[in-house]
C-alpha cells in the first residue's frame, strides 16, 4: 500500500500547481480512491467500481485528496 500512497500523493502534488492557458492561471483538482489486489476483490471491474465509490465520497465531501477503500468508509 506504501507504493499506492507514494504514487498518489506525487499526482496531487503535481496537480496543485496551477497550469497556465492563454495568461490564465487554472486550478485542477484530484481525488483518488484506491482499492488493493486482492484484499478488496479479486475482480477487475470491483476493484475499480470500489476506488470509484471512494473517490466519490472525497468529491462529495470536498476532501481533495486520495483514499483507501473500506467497508466501513462505503457505508
Amino acid at each position: 500500500m506504501g507504493d499506492a500512497s507514494y504514487v498518489a500523493e506525487r499526482l496531487i502534488e503535481a496537480f496543485n500547481k496551477p497550469l497556465s492557458v492563454e495568461d490564465r492561471s487554472l486550478f485542477v483538482t484530484l481525488d483518488i480512491g484506491i482499492s488493493v489486489y486482492p484484499n478488496d476483490d479479486l475482480e477487475p471491474e470491483i476493484l475499480l467500481s470500489k476506488a470509484s465509490s471512494v473517490a466519490d465520497l472525497l468529491v462529495d465531501n470536498k476532501d481533495n485528496g486520495f483514499q483507501f477503500y473500506s467497508s466501513a468508509a462505503n457505508q
